[in-house]
């Protein structure tokens, strides 16, 4: 059986595809898996995700955070002592300071994240952090984790691996 798809078709895919990708103005748009990380932003009192540089949301007992991606011009991000598993923060190009210590992570992504100064990621299950790219950092913790071999690029001044 062959499907035959015209110009609305294609259309209709490409519209469906992009909406897996689409990132939002206004917080109250966004539909947050983890009740407890909406919590953290609602109380936050910005409506516009791109007037977020900094978000502090350490301690909240947040699994999900997938929604990080809309807050485009963040430059400091703080999700310490959570119960994150899975964080992927390559869209956050303006990051510049990553804190997320203490949590469940197996998996972070950073591959896009350039200006990146400070990454702490201890006490994770973390086995494996990619800076060999990354000029800028100047601070790594990546004490407690599973990292056995970390290569990096540029001038790290402070490396904690214990």
């Amino acid at each position: 059986m062959r499907i035959k798809l015209g110009w609305v078709g294609i259309a209709a895919c490409s519209l469906w595809l992009s909406g897996c990708a689409q990132h939002y103005a206004s917080v109250y748009e966004i539909p947050f898996k983890d009740p407890k990380f909406k919590a953290c932003v609602l109380k936050k009192g910005i409506t516009d995700t791109s007037q977020f540089t900094e978000l502090d949301c350490s301690h909240y007992g947040i699994t999900s955070a997938s929604e990080i991606t809309n807050f485009q011009n963040l430059e400091t991000l703080d999700l310490a002592f959570n119960k994150l598993q899975h964080l992927d923060i390559s869209d956050n190009e303006n990051l510049k300071v990553v804190s997320l210590e203490s949590n469940r992570l197996a998996y972070l992504d950073v591959s896009d994240n350039d200006d990146i100064k400070v990454v702490n990621v201890s006490n994770n299950p973390l086995s494996r952090l990619e800076l060999s790219r990354k000029q800028n950092v100047s601070y790594v913790n990546i004490g407690n984790t599973r990292i056995k071999h970390f290569r990096h690029k540029g001038q790290i001044t402070t490396l904690i691996v214990e």
